[in-house]
């Protein structure tokens, strides 16, 4: 009878050490470009979201911040599921990134970065801060890019399963003054295109706005455009460059204690200004289905989502459930635009959602009444918005 346990015993051992090397080596699958198609990063851990159930049909990757403090590892290995894990590697300034890769520092580095990768689980890494300087000599410059492709180099070597890349700069001068592609690109495998930087929300807008949909703005697809054009002259494969796409609400008074938590489209449909609170700039729905489509146009390498957690998860805006996000989904795979671009209630707080028309209103379209997920939104167009009719925007 001891012996048929001891058998027993030996035998669950042996199904547990088979399965934990089955998990080990499902966690080390190789990951490729097309797993990156839609990274859904997260700013907040699980303050905002306890699960990305309705959001996962579109995200096919999870991302944070190594300098994100609110996002632990606990978090993403609750909301990541099966999906791979994009580690954003941000927490040091470009002067001490320099210094790390210099020849006698690189094995270090590399050393701390194999523990990370190792004990987080890690499916890609991209380094941010690693851009060159436009004021740089063009002997530090090459410098620098050789220092670079060492650290790649090394580090590869270590993770032959696993991808790398780079942050690009998101200002043109620093774009043409930056990397040498064809000294760069045989050991980067991913690029990620940081989105433009136009004019601060701020700067923009005075303080004080009689309504919120005033403070509404859009970062032009042409100039995008324009951006991924240049990228293809300097020699950018677009099939290695994921487009940064920012899901969030730029308000012209961040600093304020009352506006900290208010940068989450859920949290500006459900709150009314006032007084003590400031105003927003917004994106309506269709400026995040055109740069999805600039995606689809250019065969990028996907959309790097920042920040999912900001989108409505809770349809405060009724327009269904992570909105911003199904459009940049729809955008990038080249299908139509999604009935809820029209959704006018999109970035408004309730009280100038006070006249938006009513459901049985003659100018709401005849299947605006029903969603892909969440209640369903109110999707009358509004005069002269994108996705309107003709007659609409001709007022």
């Amino acid at each position: 009878m001891m012996d048929l346990k001891f058998v027993n015993i030996k035998l669950c051992l042996k199904l547990f050490i088979i399965l934990k090397l089955f998990i080990q080596e499902s966690n080390s699958a190789s990951v490729t470009l097309a797993n990156l198609n839609t990274i859904c990063c997260i700013d907040t851990g699980t303050n905002e979201i306890t699960n990305i159930n309705d959001a996962l049909p579109y995200c096919t990757a999870i991302a944070t911040f190594s300098g994100n403090d609110q996002t632990t590892q606990n978090d993403i290995t609750i909301l990541r599921g099966n999906l791979p894990y994009v580690y954003i590697y941000d927490n040091q300034g470009h002067s001490k990134m320099k210094k790390s890769i210099k020849p006698k520092h690189v094995s270090k580095f590399v050393n701390e970065l194999v523990s990370l990768i190792n004990d987080d689980k890690i499916d890609v890494m991209i380094f941010d801060h690693f851009a060159p300087e436009s004021y740089w000599s063009r002997k530090n410059k090459d410098s620098f890019q050789d220092h670079l492709v060492d650290f790649f180099t090394k580090l590869k070597s270590n993770f032959p399963d696993k991808l790398f890349g780079l942050f690009l700069p998101k200002e043109e001068k620093y774009l043409k003054k930056g990397f040498d592609v064809s000294v760069i690109d045989n050991v980067v495998d991913v690029y990620l295109v940081k989105s433009i930087g136009y004019k601060k929300c701020k700067k923009r807008f005075p303080i004080r706005h009689t309504h919120q949909e005033d403070m509404r703005t859009v970062d032009p697809s042409n100039n995008l455009d324009f951006t991924l054009k240049m990228l293809m002259t300097l020699g950018y494969d677009l099939k290695k460059c994921l487009l940064d796409i920012r899901v969030i609400v730029n308000t012209v008074n961040w600093w304020h204690s009352n506006t900290k938590n208010d940068i989450s489209y859920s949290n500006l449909c459900s709150h009314d200004p006032s007084s003590k609170r400031s105003k927003y700039c917004s994106e309506i729905l269709n400026g995040f289905y055109e740069k999805g489509q600039l995606i689809s146009k250019y065969k990028m390498a996907g959309a790097f989502i920042q920040s999912i957690d900001r989108d409505d998860h809770n349809c405060s805006c009724t327009c269904g459930l992570f909105p911003a996000t199904q459009c940049i989904s729809a955008g990038l795979k080249g299908l139509v635009a999604p009935s809820l671009v029209k959704c006018i209630a999109w970035g408004l707080p309730p009280k100038d959602r006070g006249n938006i028309p009513s459901d049985d209103d003659s100018s709401v379209d005849d299947d605006s009444t029903t969603s892909d997920s969440g209640p369903p939104p109110d999707l009358t167009p509004a005069a002269g918005q994108p996705g309107g009719d003709p007659a609409d925007s001709s007022e």
